[in-house]
């Protein structure tokens, strides 16, 4: 029924205001059907995109922790690698050659002659590796001679460096002046400059 109806004097039944009242109803009620379903479409997308911002602020703070423990690493590199080498050669000045075992003596010996021939300050354990052990058996010597150089350097005779994925190494006084008693002093001239 419309207003005209209302005009014209045709005042609507109590039928009439029943079934406009009950079409209203239905339309209200199907809007408040169609307001959740679109509320819940909402509550998903929210939820997956809460979940997505949880996971990218996870794997960012693990970055940042990485990322300060490697800087606090360098830093303290930086600031006192001397005094650390110091600690340990006045830890372990006691620690004689024939008290290291085959495989540690012949690994400092061929550090020394490895790094008097290169003439560089570090070198890979790759190359020390391969020269203990050949090109066939690298990979698979790899934890044996990580094992040999941390003893080396615990003991003082080696220092060992990580430079991103790779291992460095040298010989330090300590072990030079071990290395010079045990092999003719004469084959180290290089090395000597390097060490000294």
């Amino acid at each position: 029924m419309n207003w005209r109806d209302w005009i014209v004097g045709k005042a609507p039944t109590f039928e009439d205001l029943r079934k406009q009242l009950q079409n209203s109803f239905a339309r209200v009620k199907h809007d408040v059907i169609s307001l959740r379903r679109h509320s819940r479409r909402c509550d998903r997308s929210i939820e997956s995109l809460e979940k997505r911002f949880n996971e990218v602020l996870r794997e960012f703070s693990e970055i940042r922790e990485q990322f300060t423990d490697i800087s606090v690493k360098a830093r303290s590199s930086v600031e006192a690698p001397e005094t650390e080498r110091k600690k340990r050669f006045v830890k372990f000045s006691e620690v004689s050659f024939d008290e290291l075992s085959s495989l540690e003596k012949k690994a400092l010996v061929l550090l020394g002659r490895l790094q008097n021939e290169s003439v560089a300050e570090w070198l890979p354990v790759g190359e020390l590796t391969r020269a203990l052990y050949g090109e066939m058996d690298v990979l698979s010597k790899r934890t044996t001679v990580s094992n040999v150089l941390k003893k080396l350097s615990e003991v003082g005779l080696a220092d060992r460096e990580r430079r991103g994925n790779y291992w460095y190494v040298r010989i330090t006084v300590k072990g030079f002046e071990i290395v010079k008693k045990v092999v003719n002093k004469a084959q180290f001239k290089n090395l000597s400059k390097l060490v000294s």
